[in-house]
């Protein structure tokens, strides 16, 4: 008892004596290689700033208000009154371009769902691909000065993880498509959906700057916030050549960004690799307005993910409908579409030859629809399946 009294009180003094080691929280902190010395919580073993920390019955949840992050189970109720997601989502619902849902697309009925048979529906696809004779051609361009800016970029990359030899190549070559549509002018807007750190938008503006084409303006739309934005480095940049807009583009009103903006000039519509049906919103969302889609020159957007297309917001239902696919179809060809980019070494060449057709009947579908819309609109491969599988770039310009 005299060595724990001992060694009791020379821990005591160690903390000041400001309470009995019979007392004291049993959370170690590593950083100070010692025990916290603040007093425990009746019942626990921790004080009332370690009792979540050290007790291993506790559980973490998502916050049911943002399930980015998460929260003690016991301690949601007290969370949610506070959670900064509240905040910054009235925030978001005061801007004056977001209108929730707006580009959600709305059927005038409700289409009986049948159940299909999947032998079937893969012989019919086969032949409705035939019917159309799709055949996507090769147009795997450079430009010869984003080319000179990447090759900059690689040196002063020091990592080595920049991913600009995969991205390099697919950002020339989408620069030159712009570029042989006489759409690289300076008096236009340049609209990146799904922008990211804009990277595409950088080498686009920089470009441009080489061909002394000055006064563009550049909007760069994502519904996350980034750090080391590409914006940031761009040369001669003067207060607004570059607007960033955090917002989901189901949300996003196109033609009231434009007033708030303080903008009335024709634009083009850029993106590399919109994910899935973020394709078909952003379709949506430029075509919401007839009228304010009279502003749009071009539209350049390297498709990818069609596995995560959705029935709901697929912009041309009506090109599966007429042949008789529905809800149910549809969804078993974007399921078979991700076919094309598995492993393909343990896919069969048969299912990534269907997976392939079925993202071009998918892209088919969204020419169509922009044919509709009154666009000379057609697909090309604008760089090697070796660079990337995921490498058809949709082109629309006026007719």
């Amino acid at each position: 008892d005299s060595d724990n009294d001992k060694g009791s009180s020379g821990i005591n003094a160690e903390y000041g004596g400001c309470c009995s080691f019979k007392t004291m929280c049993k959370f170690f902190i590593k950083k100070k290689n010692r025990f916290c010395a603040q007093e425990l919580v009746p019942g626990s073993e921790y004080c009332f700033i370690h009792n979540a920390a050290g007790s291993s019955e506790r559980t973490r949840i998502a916050c049911t208000l943002d399930p980015t992050h998460t929260v003690y189970k016991d301690e949601l109720e007290s969370h949610l009154k506070k959670c900064n997601f509240q905040k910054d989502e009235k925030d978001y619902l005061s801007k004056p371009y977001i209108k929730r849902g707006t580009n959600n697309r709305i059927l005038e009925e409700i289409l009986p769902v049948h159940s299909i048979d999947p032998q079937l529906l893969i012989q019919s696809l086969w032949r409705w691909h035939e019917e159309l004779s799709i055949s996507i051609p090769n147009e795997i361009l450079h430009n010869g000065a984003c080319d000179e800016l990447l090759s900059q970029l690689n040196k002063e990359e020091s990592s080595g993880k920049s991913g600009l030899n995969k991205h390099g190549p697919q950002i020339s070559s989408m620069i030159s498509h712009i570029q042989n549509r006489g759409l690289l002018d300076r008096d236009n807007v340049y609209i990146e959906f799904g922008s990211g750190k804009a990277t595409l938008s950088h080498l686009l503006h920089e470009v441009m700057l080489k061909n002394r084409l000055i006064g563009c303006k550049h909007i760069l739309i994502d519904k996350k916030r980034f750090h080391h934005k590409a914006e940031r480095r761009f040369t001669h940049k003067v207060e607004g050549d570059a607007f960033r807009i955090v917002a989901d583009i189901t949300d996003l009103s196109l033609k009231d960004l434009f007033v708030d903006l303080n903008i009335d000039k024709s634009f083009t519509v850029i993106s590399k690799h919109l994910c899935g049906v973020a394709t078909d919103l952003t379709l949506n969302c430029l075509f919401n307005d007839l009228d304010f889609s009279r502003k749009i020159d071009g539209i350049f957007i390297a498709l990818c993910c069609h596995g995560k297309i959705t029935w709901q917001n697929y912009c041309n239902q009506g090109f599966f409908i007429e042949r008789g696919i529905d809800k149910n179809g549809f969804e078993e060809v974007c399921k078979m579409a991700s076919w094309y980019v598995c492993n393909q070494s343990v896919e069969t060449a048969e299912k990534q030859a269907l997976g392939k057709l079925c993202k071009e009947l998918l892209d088919y579908g969204r020419i169509q629809f922009l044919q509709k819309m009154g666009f000379k609109a057609h697909l090309v491969h604008f760089v090697p399946s070796e660079v990337s599988l995921e490498n058809t770039l949709l082109i629309a310009t006026r007719l």
